[in-house]
C-alpha cells in the first residue's frame, strides 16, 4: 500500500467524533457547544460517539468546518479553509 492509499484510508475510517474534534481544533469544547447550540456534555457524546447529532447540529458543524454533511457522514472530511 503506497502512501497516498495508506492517507486516504486513515481519513475515511476517521469516525464522525472525530471529524467533529478535528473542526472544533483549539477551540474549548465549551466555547464549540456554545457556538453549534447544544450543551457541553452533549458535544463530549458526539465527539465520543455516543449520541448523534441532530441534521441541524451537522449542517452547523459541515458549515463551520467549510464541509458537507454528506462529507461528514460518509466521506473524507477535507476542510475547505
Amino acid at each position: 500500500m503506497n502512501e497516498v492509499t495508506k492517507t486516504r484510508e486513515d481519513k475515511t475510517s476517521m469516525s464522525l467524533g472525530e471529524k467533529i474534534e478535528q473542526i472544533r481544533g483549539n477551540q474549548t469544547s465549551f466555547a464549540f457547544a456554545k457556538e453549534i447550540g447544544v450543551e457541553w456534555e452533549d458535544l463530549c457524546r458526539f465527539e465520543i460517539g455516543t449520541k448523534l447529532p441532530s441534521p441541524e447540529i451537522l449542517s452547523k458543524v459541515a458549515q463551520i468546518g467549510g464541509t458537507t454533511i454528506e462529507e461528514l457522514l460518509y466521506g473524507v472530511y477535507v476542510p475547505i479553509k
